[in-house]
């Protein structure tokens, strides 16, 4: 019997860590924000118990104590806050829950099937926040994916395997491409890269052929479809098509 019961308590903790999993993500240092649905339950006491959606506004009017503020709070916060007020000539000792019914939407932008707002759940990845979106396009730059959050002054570069949080913005942005035309040895198109000059994508495309004239290289871009003359130091821009032409001599 004594066996039975360990074998019984085992299987119990199991099946409550599994249970409670998620639930880690949100009790220890996530901080609540608009768009968040909270469940606030004190024990015995049914007029006190309700859901909240948060709002932009962040405060929620709770019965008795008025105001409670909670955007950037955590639930811990969010419980002692209440608990601490309700103590306060309303009740000797409440029994105070706060937990989580859902979270606030993250997004996906960009070069994916379906941008949107999608609902977080704990232990989403970028790369399941993407297949859940559709996927990548055709186009999509699947070395470049940018991640927002709230609290980050600009969007960084991330990758397939990064956590996402609540609120958090994903952009896949497009596989942009440069074009050597004309008297080239290999004419196509070719990733763009930052800093890129003429000669790298001359380079890329095989090299100059014999009847390459040096000094007559031309370039139009997506921004200014005007022809016009450059060199091969020359910085090229996404889109860009540059036409090497031939020599007479």
């Amino acid at each position: 019997m004594k066996i039975n019961i360990q074998v019984s308590t085992l299987a119990l903790s199991l099946l409550l860590n599994l249970l409670l999993g998620n639930a880690l993500f949100a009790a220890v240092d996530y901080r609540l924000g608009s768009g968040d649905k909270i469940k606030i339950t004190v024990y015995d006491e049914p007029e006190l118990s309700l859901d909240f959606i948060i709002d932009e506004n962040g405060l929620m009017s709770y019965p008795f104590i008025g105001k409670v503020q909670l955007i950037n709070k955590t639930l811990d916060e969010v419980r002692t806050d209440i608990t601490k007020r309700l103590k306060d000539g309303y009740l000797i000792n409440p029994e105070v829950s706060v937990i989580i019914n859902s979270y606030r939407s993250y997004f996906v932008n960009g070069e994916v099937q379906k941008a949107d707002a999608f609902q977080f759940q704990p232990g989403m990845t970028v790369g399941k926040a993407i297949s859940i979106s559709g996927g990548f396009s055709i186009e999509a730059n699947r070395e470049r994916i940018l991640l927002q959050r709230l609290n980050w002054t600009n969007a960084k570069v991330t990758t397939m395997d990064t956590l996402v949080e609540p609120g958090d913005i994903i952009t896949i942005e497009k596989y942009l491409r440069v074009y050597a035309n004309g008297r080239v040895n290999n004419p196509g198109d070719f990733p763009y890269q930052p800093g890129m000059t003429v000669e790298k994508v001359i380079a890329m495309a095989g090299g100059l052929d014999p009847r390459a004239d040096i000094d007559d290289i031309q370039v139009k871009s997506l921004n200014n479809p005007t022809v016009r003359k450059i060199d091969l130091q020359s910085e090229v821009q996404p889109g860009d098509i540059i036409e090497v032409k031939r020599s007479f001599f």
